[in-house]
């Protein structure tokens, strides 16, 4: 049965255990899955048919997917994806008819029919084609460039989640593939479409997550997307080092960097006793062969298509036991050697071989697009995946804390990204502020264009995630600061409606408003806080408006002390409901006194805070007067959570813990008085 190729349907550990169901389950599950009208066909957003098609994996994948909001794991809509895939495509064709220096050696004609400089002109017809799917005529002159670019184009979700995004920009190029053929003309060669769909995934879209489950939704939507369109039986392409398992901020084990592994100076190691010096200097230095490289990128190539069962696992065998010789000439210590030996170094959760895997991309520069939705995680409570981020040779100098484990996918893509290569993502709207993603807008406003910003506030796209503020952010990989970027703001409440999202992207709905702002007039001051509010009329900019208002004024600085809030590194221990905590310790008048009112970022509104308390802090700490003998019940309480207190690892603990004061929280430089009046306002 040529449909069980490509790994669908290979046996794995789960396939050898031995269960038994009985048969009633299938009867209600079957009757189930009948009353769904099922399709293989991957609907549009605007197709009003009541199906099931494959997207609904997507939405699965989130539901099983354990702790998903811990992990910031969410779907994304359709009509989010549709837009960002969009525009992605768009902006890259536009680099390419008309790039920065705009040297493209073709002219554009008007309606008129006078040859005329390609800019606005060029991107609006471009954006027309990719948004209509319908070859406009004045485009003719750029038939072949936009041709070899849409065949030729790198797309990477480094974040694949459920195939979204690279799903969304297979359909968008198929369709402008199909639109270019000239049927009157044949010139350019017409292919079946399940044909044209395999062509598009082996030589244009790539993807990697560091969950298994992520991966094999993925893989299924694009087998899928093959069978729905083939008119015969055929075997379906592997897609193992394609769509693959890793931990995409890593390229590096124990402590190595992998990363130039690859490439032509790339890393050695001393030549091990009684090895043959082949490909050796005079050093005794080995390096990983050219021929070597390409052998293993024919290998990769030749894979894809492999349908003989025993020829794939000999192929994989070879292919994964090179590359793990690779990794051992860089010099292992003999523990990370018997480690290495366990890994299948094409999918772990450990480490991610960019720079190897895809080497034939990265010899040309990089990816042309990196899109997606990368996991929203904080650092409290999530250490541990951040500190492999924060040892990695490449990553480690944009570690900054309060960060969000999605700033460092920023920086990924823009590694990734070619010279003019365009990305976007999907993230929280809370970096353009945060005091933890300075070292993120830094490297944005160094070493790339935005774009876009579309803040979409209030309106709700995650229904997992209601308390988020979104915004997608499209950037292009340049330093000419030369392109305006588009701000859009909206004010509209509530949560996403099929067909209204698409009124508010486009800037159409009355909630929106759009400005244009300079690169430059983007970021505010050496902490290169991004604009997300601006007004065009460049005589009432921000920095107007603040220079009159510092201007012969005292600052809030001088009259008031301002602080952060407080902070525990363990609330779950220190913050607890206010009846909860009155019962706790009700019984000792000095106790009843530590327990402050607290008030958390969701209590904080534009204008005014919440009337009523709701939770309650232990305000215990290291400069404390009393005597812990005089709070016993406090005392007892946090010594159940011991183990967990001494576990806190942030950088305003360590004193404290140094000096054995596992029972405190961390204080602010300038003591807080609770009695006193006070102005507040929410930390992202």
């Amino acid at each position: 049965m040529p449909y069980l190729n490509g790994g669908l349907f290979e046996r794995d550990e789960v396939d050898k255990m031995n269960i038994r169901l009985p048969s009633s389950l299938f009867n209600d599950l079957f009757t189930f899955l009948a009353s769904y009208n099922f399709t293989v066909d991957e609907n549009d957003p605007d197709d009003a048919e009541i199906g099931v098609d494959p997207e609904m994996l997507g939405k699965i994948f989130e539901s099983l997917l354990e702790d998903n909001k811990a992990k910031g794991a969410f779907y994304t809509p359709k009509e989010i994806v549709r837009y960002m895939c969009k525009e992605s495509l768009i902006a890259y064709l536009g680099a390419i008819c008309f790039p920065a220096d705009g040297k493209t050696g073709n002219t554009c004609v008007t309606a008129d029919g006078k040859n005329t400089d390609c800019g606005d002109a060029v991107g609006s017809l471009v954006r027309t084609f990719v948004e209509t799917h319908e070859f406009p005529d004045e485009l003719e002159p750029y038939r072949d460039i936009l041709d070899r670019a849409l065949r030729e184009v790198k797309i990477c979700d480094p974040a694949i989640g459920s195939d979204a995004f690279p799903m969304g920009l297979l359909n968008e190029l198929w369709r402008c593939r199909e639109a270019l053929t000239d049927r009157d003309s044949c010139s350019l060669i017409t292919v079946h479409r399940s044909q044209l769909k395999k062509e598009i995934i082996e030589n244009n879209i790539y993807g990697v997550d560091i969950e298994r489950g992520a991966i094999d939704i993925a893989r299924l939507r694009f087998w899928l997307s093959i069978v729905v369109d083939s008119e015969e039986p055929q075997a379906l392409p592997n897609f193992d080092y394609k769509f693959m398992q890793g931990n995409n901020l890593i390229e590096s084990f124990e402590g190595v960097d992998l990363s130039r592994m690859m490439s032509s100076e790339g890393q050695y190691s001393s030549l091990g006793k009684g090895r043959q010096k082949v490909g050796a200097n005079q050093l005794g230095i080995e390096f990983v062969s050219t021929d070597t490289k390409r052998n293993l990128q024919l290998m990769l190539r030749e894979y894809f298509s492999l349908t003989d069962h025993v020829k794939k696992a000999e192929a994989r065998r070879s292919i994964n036991d090179s590359v793990k010789r690779y990794i051992r000439q860089q010099g292992l210590h003999p523990s990370a050697e018997l480690r290495l030996s366990s890994l299948d170094p094409s999918a772990n959760q450990e480490f991610f071989l960019w720079h190897t895997w895809f080497k034939d991309i990265f010899d040309k520069g990089g990816f042309d697009i990196v899109v997606g939705n990368p996991p929203y995680v904080g650092e409290k409570g999530h250490k541990e995946i951040f500190q492999p981020v924060k040892e990695d040779a490449l990553l480690k100098g944009f570690y900054l804390g309060k960060m969000d484990y999605f700033y460092f996918f920023f920086h990924v893509a823009i590694n990734i990204l070619c010279q003019n290569g365009i990305s976007c993502f999907i993230t929280t709207n809370y970096y353009p502020p945060a005091m933890g993603a300075r070292k993120l807008r830094k490297d944005l406003a160094e070493r790339t264009n935005l774009l876009q910003l579309i803040n979409l506030n209030e309106f709700k796209i995650f229904e997992s995630a209601l308390g988020q503020h979104n915004l997608i952010t499209l950037f292009e990989k340049n330093t000419s600061h030369k392109i305006e970027c588009k701000v859009l703001n909206t004010t509209c409440k509530g949560f996403v409606r099929k067909g209204y999202v698409y009124y508010i992207l486009e800037g159409i709905d009355e909630t929106v408003k759009i400005t244009h702002v300079d690169q430059r007039s983007l970021y505010e001051g050496e902490e290169c806080y991004i604009r997300l509010y601006s007004d065009e009329n460049k005589d009432n900019t921000l920095t107007t408006i603040f220079d009159k208002m510092i201007t012969g004024n005292q600052r809030l600085g001088d009259i008031t002390n301002v602080n952060t809030g407080l902070f525990t590194a363990c609330d779950r221990v220190f913050i607890d409901d206010i009846d909860i905590m009155r019962r706790k310790f009700n019984t000792n008048q000095l106790e009843q006194n530590l327990l402050k009112p607290l008030f958390k970022n969701s209590d904080i509104y534009k204008y005014a805070t919440s009337e009523r308390v709701r939770k309650l802090l232990i305000y215990h700490h290291e400069k404390a007067t009393y005597k812990l003998s005089e709070i016993p019940n406090v005392y007892a309480y946090l010594s159940e959570h011991r183990t967990v207190l001494e576990q806190r690892r942030d950088n305003s603990l360590k004193g404290a813990l140094r000096r054995g004061r596992w029972d405190v929280i961390a204080l602010p430089k300038i003591a807080i008085n609770f009695d006193g009046p006070k102005i507040v306002a929410p930390q992202r």
